[in-house]
């Protein structure tokens, strides 16, 4: 798998990832080369069309070396397939390119989207939309905004603009401390004129009518957009939790080969926990997945219930992670030691009720598990 095959470079690249807090060049050029940019793109287009069992897989094998990288690829490859959903003049505007450059996206309208302007051609468009993760790199972005319209209707009218790069800067406003190489930055967009033909009515999206589907029959065009997001992100999220316990298991068995003497038993049932919980975690996306292509081959539109469903899941997904500082300096940095919990993040699991408790002290974590008010079984913490 070439995804598999860039993991040991992208581990290597990860603390560069995390000091630069954007996705170095190398990264996104082993993608281009690996054809991972190409994963949702259209076929018509030189694409892939690949199925979303496997587009998980492929995330999922990246988050196991770089977080930060898998959650790019993740959103790189689902904005594809939203391009796909525009029309033909825009898709070719998009890829017809030399340069194979990602898009960036951001589907939520900011406030100041609000002055969006229609005319007979097109839009005027100024604001300022925050986490477009990868914007570093994008050669294009997607920028949901609402647009007036009189007299105003009780579902508001939001559209996915598509703004080429030059007609956007990147305010740098990313300083976090989990994934802080997707460079989530804002992106600024002051009077720009965006043609009719790259606007897509996210009305048009929920009903199944986008001007895309007649040119791009495939199933995967007909999965509805927010819940496909969330269902790809949990990839980068399994990816992250399998490397925090891979990392733990390496970093016991070190510290008992040093001791002469058998690994915790407290680390060991630890561990054993956070497999199960993974694993439960991925059975349950494999049932979603299964079920919202099946709905998407059938033609069978989502109802709202099932959309939420679809979007609350994320909450179980990424509890996958039960030591979430762990996932997070694994996603960044793997050479950081594994037992050491960053001061931003400082927390152990309690066993008997699975509820994360922050440790009293900021020396380094000894693997027991924290107390909580719930359960009083287990001593705290250092």
């Amino acid at each position: 798998m070439r995804a598999r095959d860039l993991a040991p470079e992208l581990s290597k690249r990860a603390r560069e990832c995390e000091e630069r807090r954007s996705l170095p060049p190398e990264t996104i050029a082993a993608f281009r080369d690996a054809g991972l940019l190409r994963l949702l793109r259209p076929a018509r287009f030189g694409g892939y069309e690949v199925g979303l069992a496997s587009l998980i897989e492929i995330v999922r094998e990246v988050g196991r070396a770089c977080g930060s990288s898998a959650w790019c690829l993740a959103l790189f490859a689902t904005h594809n397939r939203l391009v796909g959903l525009f029309g033909e003049q825009a898709q070719r505007e998009v890829f017809d390119t030399d340069v194979e450059a990602p898009l960036a996206a951001v589907y939520a309208p900011g406030a100041t989207a609000m002055a969006v302007e229609a005319g007979s051609k097109g839009f005027r468009l100024s604001g300022r939309w925050q986490f477009a993760s990868g914007c570093d790199h994008a050669g294009w972005v997607a920028l949901a905004a609402r647009v007036p319209r009189q007299p105003e209707g009780p579902i508001p009218d939001i559209r996915c603009l598509l703004v080429p790069a030059g007609e956007f800067r990147i305010d740098d406003t990313w300083f976090v401390s989990g994934l802080r190489g997707t460079g989530s930055k804002d992106v600024v967009v002051e009077e720009a004129f965006v043609p009719a033909h790259r606007a897509l009515s996210f009305l048009d999206l929920s009903r199944g009518t986008a001007p895309g589907l007649a040119l791009n029959p495939s199933p995967l065009f007909r999965l509805p957009v927010v819940p496909l997001l969330a269902l790809v992100a949990a990839g980068a999220a399994l990816g992250l939790a399998q490397a925090a316990t891979e990392s733990f298991r390496e970093r016991a068995r070190a510290r008992a080969s040093q001791r002469a003497s058998s690994p915790s038993q407290i680390g060991q049932v630890a561990l054993a926990a956070a497999l199960a919980t993974i694993d439960a975690a991925a059975l349950f996306l494999q049932r979603d997945v299964e079920d919202l292509a099946w709905r998407a081959r059938s033609g069978e539109r989502l109802s709202p219930a099932s959309r939420a469903r679809y979007c609350s899941m994320r909450r179980s997904w990424w509890r996958a992670a039960p030591a979430r500082w762990i996932a997070r300096s694994r996603s960044v940095a793997p050479a950081r030691s594994s037992m050491t919990a960053p001061s931003s993040a400082r927390a152990a699991i309690c066993t008997p009720c699975r509820r994360m408790r922050r440790c009293s002290s900021s020396r380094r974590w000894n693997g027991s598990a924290a107390s909580s008010s719930a359960c009083r079984r287990i001593p705290r913490c250092c």
